[in-house]
């Protein structure tokens, strides 16, 4: 039974800060804390860690390192165990009742940026709190571990840190050249206590191989009375300047939409979050998602109001990582610190294309979604195929036959790497990388573009049926030739080609072999090398990371590809019960399993091969969330039907000889 040790919240604020923790709230990872930013933007640890009390009561627990190994808080253990975690939709809080009344702590997102945290006093009579509240702020590296000593500038504060009007004002904490802001709103005073707190221990992190121990400084107590009905905040945020539009309490980031998609969607500029807390932005992971996302957006789930938002970031997105296929052939694979690019990625570019497929099929639902998208983003989407074509892409080369071959072994999402060897060495014609490469080029003809290279190949339909040769008869890539938009297999079958044979054959060894109930393994059980435990040191990891544990987003891509088996054979009048039932339940992530997450409302990035199937990796990752959003948005659209009509009348045209 998961305890609330185990059980951990995340909030984020759309411009790449954080802040994530446990239910009982004691912090098991070196990310969790209250305020910080994610790899690629300011990649620091900012506020780490609180210590507050209550009318001399020590509310907030520790896990500390001592002689005889983890100890912890016990008055704040004692109390948090005692209190009440609610995982509301703003982000988490929590309640004591103490003799003189009730604490609610709470922690949340503020717009237009930053991580507030609050505390609320209620008493039946005219009890006041006494509340002392001790900041750590670490001022390191996210990854790193090791406080570092910082000092207080007051912008705004008189010599005891208290406003005369209205108790606010505005704190840089400043350790190097790494600095954060924080605006108190409450009669707040200040009294100088240096202290080193030592020995910090994380023990998620020694289990996963690394070094689990901290010592963060804390320069001095806050102070401040509340009296019944009273409240006080912080509003930390690297910006000073959104503390000039308002106070945080008017410029929440309201989340009360059913989806958790947009914790990982940024602002200023535009970005997804690969995942939560160690990843930042990775163009595969980023353009993976971004259909997902844009699904959950038009089924109403957004902050009221930010629908008609949602095409303008869409358009910075696209054309921010676009503009590297006009410059340099291809998309990188991650966005880094000080604006560096790694390149390791065959399939980035294609995944790009791959989002404008799913946005272009959304459009068919909500005419007046994104009309212009084919205008903007055409060319750009032609220049993408003849750079591939002719030979930019560093990683990809195009075969007369018209099939791509990856030339770089360790350039697909199966990247891992010990020594610089790849784990999962895949080299030529891969699966998903020509049914993406297919997809893009069918999505081109359909906009009324001409490839004239194409003809001479035998034209879309025979691209297609070389596609569907492609084999990699132990991994489970073969999905995408069935599951993206324009997959392959569904446009040739709307063509007439006798092709769901394929698709069931290919769909029934994913079931037999692959599928379990969050996702498809990414080795087959049967082959001797099947490790399904993702656990150990960074080398035990990465030697198991695709070889048998299960990746959730294949599991929205095969519920994709079943629904389309399923409307192939009803469409052409063919009773379904014999081909292979068990596919029309093969669903993945039942809601009763959703509970289990690491955090609730999120998908972990990847789970062990065998049962109990235990959740590992990032705890949030953005295509473990958007996969699954997307393939429900397609069943309940009925996308499937509507792209058929399409893919039907530009065949009576000719365009797809």
């Amino acid at each position: 039974m998961r305890k609330d040790r185990d059980l951990e919240w995340l909030v984020s604020d759309s411009q790449g800060a954080f802040a994530m923790g446990t239910a009982l709230g004691v912090r098991t990872r070196k990310y969790h804390g209250f305020y910080m930013g994610i790899p690629g933007r300011t990649q620091t640890a900012y506020l780490a860690d609180l210590e507050f009390e209550c009318n001399g009561i020590s509310l907030w627990p520790h896990l500390y390192w001592g002689p005889q190994g983890m100890v912890q808080n016990p008055d704040g253990e004692a109390l948090s165990l005692s209190g009440e975690f609610k995982n509301r939709a703003r982000g988490p809080a929590w309640q004591w009742k103490l003799a003189q009344g009730q604490l609610t702590f709470r922690v949340e997102a503020a717009r237009p940026a930053g991580i507030t945290v609050s505390w609320d006093w209620a008493s039946h009579g005219d009890e006041p709190a006494l509340l002392k509240v001790r900041g750590f702020w670490a001022m390191r590296d996210l990854h790193a571990l090791g406080g570092q000593e910082w000092a207080w500038k007051c912008l705004d504060f008189n010599s005891r840190l208290r406003s005369a009007s209205g108790g606010q004002g505005t704190i840089v904490s400043q350790a190097g050249d790494r600095v954060a802001f924080c605006y108190f709103r409450g009669p707040w005073q200040w009294k100088d206590h240096p202290l080193w707190y030592e020995r910090f221990y994380y023990p998620i992190e020694i289990e996963r191989g690394y070094e689990g121990q901290e010592d963060l400084y804390s320069a001095g107590v806050f102070e401040v009375i509340l009296h019944p009905g009273e409240s006080c905040e912080w509003w930390n945020s690297v910006d000073p300047g959104v503390f000039e539009l308002g106070t945080p309490s008017e410029h929440f980031l309201q989340s009360s939409y059913p989806s958790r998609v947009f914790d990982f969607k940024m602002t200023h500029p535009a970005g997804i979050v690969a995942g939560f807390p160690w990843f930042g932005e990775w163009g595969r992971d980023t353009f993976v998602s971004l259909p997902g996302l844009a699904a959950a957006w038009l089924d109403g789930e957004a902050p009221s109001g930010e629908f008609k938002g949602s095409v303008p970031w869409i358009r910075e997105l696209l054309n921010r990582w676009g503009s590297w296929i006009h410059t340099k052939g291809s998309l990188p694979n991650v966005l880094e610190a000080n604006g560096q690019l790694q390149w390791d990625s065959c399939d980035a570019t294609l995944w790009w294309c791959h989002s404008l497929s799913g946005l272009w099929t959304y459009t068919l639902v909500f005419q007046e979604f994104y009309p212009t998208l084919k205008l903007e983003f055409m060319s750009l989407l032609e220049e993408a195929i003849e750079a591939i074509a002719g030979g930019r892409h560093r990683f990809l080369k195009m075969r007369s036959d018209g099939l791509l071959e990856v030339t770089e072994a360790y350039t697909s999402w199966m990247d891992a790497r010990i020594g610089g060897q790849p784990v999962t060495p895949r080299l030529g014609a891969l699966p998903e990388i020509n049914a993406l490469w297919f997809q893009a080029i069918a999505l081109y003809q359909l906009w009324g573009g001409h490839i004239r290279w194409l003809k001479g190949a035998g034209g879309l339909a025979g691209l297609g049926l070389r596609v569907l040769e492609c084999g990699e008869p132990t991994r489970p890539n073969v999905v995408f030739m069935h599951s993206i938009p324009l997959a392959p297999s569904f446009v040739l079958s709307a063509l007439g080609l006798p092709v769901d044979g394929c698709v069931e054959s290919d769909l029934m060894r994913l079931y037999e072999e692959f599928w379990t109930p969050v996702g498809l393994r990414t080795l087959s059980l049967h082959d001797p090398r099947y490790l399904p435990f993702y656990r150990g040191h960074p080398t035990e990891r990465d030697a198991s990371y695709h070889q048998g544990p299960v990746w959730a987003w294949l599991g929205g891509h095969f519920e994709v590809a079943c629904d389309r088996l399923s409307w192939i054979r009803s469409a052409k009048l063919t009773d379904p019960s014999g081909w292979a039932s068990a596919l029309l339940g093969a669903k993945t992530l039942p809601p009763t399993f959703l509970n289990q997450m690491p955090i609730l409302g999120h998908i972990a990035e990847l789970f062990d091969g065998d049962s109990p199937f235990a959740a590992r990796g990032a705890p949030a990752q953005a295509w473990s969330l958007a996969c699954l959003e997307e393939a429900s948005a397609r069943r309940r659209w009925k996308l499937d039907q509507k792209i058929t009509v399409i893919l039907m009348q530009y065949n009576k045209q000719g365009s797809f000889v």
